[in-house]
């Protein structure tokens, strides 16, 4: 065998093992503990590759980018970022606007002068919990390199005069109609249809992440404290909160080829995202709270059909949306109870059975 076979060989081998060791990479829960094992493992850690790819094998390629952000500058550099982007993750122009809006730490020491100065009004007993609470809000400390990266790329893809100071989601809600009533949003949403299509398929638009239960906020460690801690928006955390989703999914509810447009782009988790509260939110139209004159209740087979469609579309008949659902009409079960029960029996039907 010949020096340059053995060597090619030996590289080959060397290539194998490093792609085998990054699969496995990718199925770890927790890379720092695996890193800390030996140095061939920590080398692996460090791997843009490999790190790209645990980001998209377990946030998916809508959401890798986001994540890669919120791990912070021990996770995430220039090359990470380079990487993800050749594996044609999301990048949308709301992602790039809320980094902007987030970049760069607050000094602590001014915020406490200013509030003991009384030259800002807001709650101070809340600021300092925010403080608290959250350190480094999401993408606050980047490294200044990713930071410019991430301008730089949006400049290519959106060109170099987009509105970097914008709101991508505030904007869907004003042209989705979100600020009128459903009976006349409809119209609305139809009037600036194209807006909406361009935003979607032009400028990338996707919602960031809803906010997992454990990332829930909780200022208390106190777990008899039941005290509602109000959403703001920007969050902090970087997460949607539930009034974002809830604009996403009306919209929906309102023209449901938006899905499609979405599921174009590649963001397929839509159906997903807003399931619960989409499902949610098309029984509200069926039931409203408050009966509109000339309102009758629908059939069972209506109510079946509508969920049906609702289900074409990727949505789920989820056992949350059963139990949401009748404790949202816990009071009218005596008027709905059967007929729900019809309906949910009929679309589960296909399971073994029906869990509560």
């Amino acid at each position: 065998m010949s020096s340059f076979t053995y060597c090619l060989e030996k590289s080959t081998l060397l290539y194998l093992e490093s792609e085998i060791k990054i699969n496995i990479f990718k199925y770890v829960d927790t890379p720092l503990n695996l890193s800390l094992t030996c140095k061939a493992w920590n080398n692996i850690a460090k791997d843009p590759y490999a790190k790209a790819e645990w980001l998209i094998h377990n946030y998916g390629k809508t959401y890798a980018l986001f994540h890669g952000i919120r791990l912070g500058p021990t996770f995430i550099n220039e090359n990470v970022c380079k990487t993800l982007i050749s594996r044609n993750v999301a990048f949308s122009r709301h992602l790039v606007q809320r980094v902007l809006m987030n970049y760069g730490r607050q000094d602590p020491a001014l915020t406490e002068l200013r509030i003991k100065y009384n030259i800002i009004q807001p709650d101070s007993n809340k600021i300092r919990r925010d403080q608290k609470q959250i350190k480094d809000p999401w993408a606050s400390d980047l490294p200044l390199s990713v930071f410019i990266f991430i301008l730089q790329e949006g400049a290519s893809r959106f060109s170099e005069i987009f509105p970097i100071k914008g709101n991508d989601m505030e904007l869907f809600h004003f042209i989705s109609a979100g600020t009128l009533v459903i009976s006349y949003a409809s119209h609305e949403l139809k009037r600036n249809y194209d807006m909406i299509k361009h935003l979607i398929l032009k400028d990338k638009f996707v919602p960031l992440p809803y906010r997992p239960s454990k990332y829930k906020l909780s200022y208390d460690i106190d777990p008899h404290n039941t005290t509602v801690v109000p959403e703001e928006y920007p969050s902090k955390d970087g997460f949607e909160n539930n009034r974002q989703l809830n604009a996403i999914a009306r919209a929906i509810l309102l023209d449901a080829s938006l899905v499609h447009l979405w599921k174009e782009t590649g963001y397929t988790e839509i159906c997903d995202d807003t399931n619960d509260l989409f499902m949610s939110g098309a029984l509200l139209i069926l039931f409203p709270p408050s009966s509109p004159s000339g309102w009758f209740c629908p059939t069972p087979e209506d109510v079946t059909n509508r969920l049906t469609k609702l289900i074409e579309l990727g949505f789920k008949l989820t056992d949350k949306t059963i139990v949401d659902t009748l404790q949202m009409y816990e009071n009218q079960l005596d008027d709905y109870g059967n007929l729900f029960w019809n309906v949910f029996t009929t679309i589960r039907s296909g399971e073994s059975s029906v869990s509560f």
